[in-house]
C-alpha cells in the first residue's frame, strides 16, 4: 500500500486533554494518566494522544518523530512497536491473522470484533467500544498502517488497522514507503503528563523539521 509523499516533514500531534486512569470496557486494556493505554496481557502500554499524518511519514521520519516526543517528555521509554511473535524470534507476515505481534495482538485480541458464518468465515468487523461507548483510539476511525521498527535494509514491517474485511495484515515495506507512527513502551507506573506537552506540536515540528534541514545540508 503507497502513499502520497508530501514535501514537507509533518509531525504527531498531541490531543488536548489529559486522561484519566480508568479501566475500559475490554479488560486488558487500562488507561494511564499520562497519554498511555496498558495492555496488560503484554505489559506494554500504547500512546494514545495521537493523529495521523496526511501522507504518512518514511521510517527515517517515524523516527524523528519518535525521538522529539521522547525529548520533549524527557523520556527515552516511547519505541517503535516489534514485529516480533511473542516468542521474540518469528515475524508473521500475511494477508491476515498475524495476531501474535505487538500491533496484531491489539488489532485481533483487544481491539476487533468479528461478526462469522457458520464455516468460520468474517463477514464484518468493527472496533471495540470503551465502557462510555466511545474509540479507545479514537483517530483508528478510518483505519491506517503504522509502521514497526523490525527489518533489515531495505525490508521492514508495517502493520494495517483498516477495519474493513481484509484489515488486520502484516505487510512488508521498504523505509522510503510511508506509514504512520504510533509509539509503545513497555509498561511503567503513569506519571501526568506537564502542561508544556500541549505546546507539543509547534514543538515537534521545529525538532523534527531543523533534522530534516541538517540532513540536507550535509
Amino acid at each position: 500500500m503507497k502513499f502520497i509523499k508530501k514535501p514537507a516533514l509533518a509531525c504527531i500531534i498531541l490531543l488536548s486533554q489529559i486522561l484519566g486512569f480508568s479501566p475500559l470496557a475490554q479488560a486488558a486494556l487500562v488507561e494511564l494518566g499520562d497519554g498511555g493505554i496498558w495492555d496488560t496481557d503484554r505489559g506494554i502500554d500504547w500512546f494514545k494522544l495521537v493523529s495521523p499524518v496526511p501522507g504518512g511519514l518514511t521510517l527515517a521520519e517515524a523516527r524523528i518523530a519518535k525521538n522529539g516526543i521522547n525529548t520533549l517528555l524527557g523520556t527515552t521509554t516511547w519505541r517503535l512497536p516489534s514485529a516480533f511473535n511473542s516468542d521474540g524470534t518469528t515475524v508473521c507476515t500475511g494477508l491476515t491473522g498475524c495476531n501474535d505481534s505487538e500491533l496484531g495482538h491489539l488489532y485481533y485480541k483487544e481491539l476487533i470484533n468479528q461478526v462469522k458464518d457458520t464455516n468460520g468465515n468474517v463477514l464484518s468487523q468493527t472496533f471495540k467500544k470503551d465502557s462510555n461507548g466511545k474509540d479507545i483510539f479514537p483517530f483508528l476511525a478510518g483505519g491506517d498502517v503504522f509502521w514497526s521498527d523490525t527489518g533489515t535494509g531495505t525490508d521492514f514491517i508495517a502493520f494495517n488497522f483498516s477495519i474493513n474485511l481484509g484489515g488486520g495484515s502484516q505487510l512488508d515495506k521498504g523505509p522510503s514507503d510511508h506509514a504512520q507512527l504510533w509509539l509503545v513502551r513497555d509498561h511503567v507506573s503513569p506519571v501526568p503528563l506537564p502542561a508544556a506537552v500541549w505546546l507539543f506540536g509547534s514543538a515537534l515540528l521545529g525538532l523534527t523539521g531543523l533534522s530534516r534541514k541538517q540532513r540536507h545540508s550535509a
